[in-house]
């Protein structure tokens, strides 16, 4: 296990809190160019937004936290990992541009969200991907090991790594501010605004308990763990399932906000090696040639 804390750079230092604009292109030589689009999906929870890009690679799922939605990824859909791999963001039911959930008493659980991010990708058709989760999204990811056989490999921020984590009031109090730390709220006062009550009522009674206890037991993908060295995940141990665990300066609880293109560099080294990985994989499975 590799367990690293980078030090401050000038990348680091400059980058602001604010967001990346979201845009449907940009025109590249005269040309227009869709980097992403969304569509919306009936699930058996809710009708989910989702945006993918137009990359061809693998796809990776995003996940965002409490209280948001899947323009805080904006910068990863934007980036080289956008036009690589198959970028795929959605709204959790009662977020962002989803509707609320058909039976809120069913979703708004662990067990439903996982099962409802498992039933977005089986009507995307995907078979094996990526999860990249953030605070709420890292918990369903975690979950995801379990209820999505095609998990290739897992890319967490803002989940406690050990049961010594007791910095929760804030989350507790405030699940936005537990998922941006101390960033701008107004970047996503619309997301804050939209959040679906019973949802915040859910987020208030699931972040008292013990998160730990998530991490589950037995072999499991690799696993990357990307928290801010300002955040309120606790980072002092790291089990054994993490295969890479890097601490942002610098860097609240959503580095993949205000330290984006570190974060983009690491999750971009990451699914080169779950690229090569799953070549292995696939050359397993084919039938030898006498």
């Amino acid at each position: 296990m590799r367990n690293l804390k980078l030090e401050p750079d000038a990348t680091s230092r400059d980058r602001t809190a604010t967001p990346a604009q979201v845009l449907a292109g940009q025109v590249l030589d005269g040309l227009a160019t869709i980097l992403w689009h969304d569509r919306l999906i009936r699930t058996r929870h809710a009708d989910i937004s989702v945006r993918q890009t137009s990359g061809a690679g693998m796809p990776i799922l995003f996940l965002h936290g409490g209280g948001l939605c899947k323009e805080s990824f904006q910068s990863q859909l934007e980036s080289d990992l956008g036009s690589r791999f198959r970028v795929i963001a959605i709204d959790f039911p009662g977020h962002g541009a989803s509707s609320d959930p058909f039976d809120a008493d069913r979703t708004y659980s662990l067990d439903g969200l996982t099962d409802l991010a498992r039933e977005v990708l089986d009507i995307l058709e995907i078979e094996r991907a990526v999860v990249v989760g953030a605070s709420l999204g890292a918990r369903v990811g975690l979950r995801m090991i379990r209820a999505f056989p095609g998990l290739i490999g897992l890319a967490l921020t803002g989940t406690p790594l050990s049961d010594g984590d007791r910095r929760l009031s804030h989350w507790i109090a405030s699940p936005f501010r537990g998922s941006l730390g101390d960033m701008a709220e107004e970047a996503f006062a619309h997301a804050r605004e939209r959040t679906d009550a019973r949802a915040r009522e859910w987020f208030s009674r699931e972040s008292a308990r013990e998160k730990s206890e998530d991490w589950p037991a037995g072999a499991v993908p690799p696993i990357m763990v990307l928290n801010g060295a300002e955040g309120c995940a606790d980072d002092a141990a790291a089990p054994d399932e993490v295969g890479s665990h890097y601490v942002l300066p610098l860097a609240g609880p959503a580095p993949y906000l205000d330290a984006d293109r570190v974060y983009n560099h690491l999750l971009l080294r990451f699914m080169r090696r779950m690229e090569d990985e799953e070549r292995g994989f696939s050359t397993a499975r084919s039938p030898s040639r006498g």
